[in-house]
């Protein structure tokens, strides 16, 4: 099934979608009615052409997936300071600046995927205020800021209880175990107290290099279920992603958390 067909049908409720009514899974059928969300991937697709004058991808689809949940959950009115671990080339933080403007995005990632995210943010938004790396390693983190990008030895820059929403897409299940429990112990420091933590990767993942398919691989495999969950936080959903069921033969599991300190 493609994204724009995985897109309405999960929305829609369809029965392919298997929507089960659960209080860890997300109702569809209050989701779209909440202002904001985005109910069809036609919508999507005025909406993305519109102000970014890109056609929207399979990438897209999913992050205003992910928009849509956060925005009938999390009520982009209460949400100031964002942070993303490992964002990519920028995309999902691009439509959510754009959608929950005003916000301030802080960026965590390898320089080299910096390197792709900072100019194609810096395109989409040119009249944003941006820090670099070396501005805030000499400086600090200004309050006064659209953009902040971070990497990944700058972790300590980052204020205790100073975040609202801290989001992990797909890139946790690239890390190691010790990666992992680094950046959950961030996550709950830097959250405030009732805060979101938002997280989406394959339920399970063999951490792999080129040779994966030639040589054994040494690392343990990463299980989401496995992760570092602070038991205190309240979960607000834990389900299989029902859109990338649809699309792709790995299960990506959807979690979001309320954070308790």
């Amino acid at each position: 099934m493609s994204y724009e067909q995985a897109f309405d049908a999960v929305m829609n409720c369809a029965e392919i979608s298997i929507p089960v009514v659960s209080a860890f899974a997300i109702n569809h059928r209050e989701l779209t009615r909440t202002p904001g969300v985005f109910a069809s991937a036609a919508s999507v697709d005025r909406h993305y052409k519109k102000w970014s004058g890109y056609e929207a991808s399979a990438n897209i689809y999913n992050h205003y997936y992910y928009q849509n949940i956060l925005r009938g959950l999390a009520g982009a009115n209460q949400i100031r300071t964002i942070l993303e671990i490992g964002a990519g080339n920028g995309n999902f933080p691009s439509i959510l600046f754009h959608d929950w403007t005003p916000v301030r995005m802080i960026l965590v990632d390898l320089p080299e995927t910096l390197a792709v995210s900072i100019p194609f943010l810096s395109s989409l938004f040119p009249e944003a205020s941006m820090m670099m790396p070396n501005e805030i390693q000499a400086n600090g983190l200004s309050e006064n800021l659209d953009f902040a990008f971070l990497t990944v030895d700058q972790l300590d820059l980052l204020r205790d209880a100073s975040i609202d929403l801290a989001i992990n897409c797909h890139s946790f299940q690239e890390m190691t175990h010790e990666q992992i429990d680094i950046y959950f112990s961030l996550i709950q420091r830097v959250c405030r107290e009732a805060g979101l933590f938002f997280t989406a990767n394959r339920v399970e993942k063999i951490p792999c290099g080129v040779d994966a398919y030639l040589v054994e691989q040494k690392d343990p495999p990463n299980r989401m279920a496995e992760y570092p969950w602070n038991r205190r936080n309240q979960v607000l959903v834990h389900e299989i992603s029902k859109l990338s069921r649809l699309v792709q033969l790995d299960a990506v599991s959807i979690r979001l958390e309320r954070v308790r300190k």
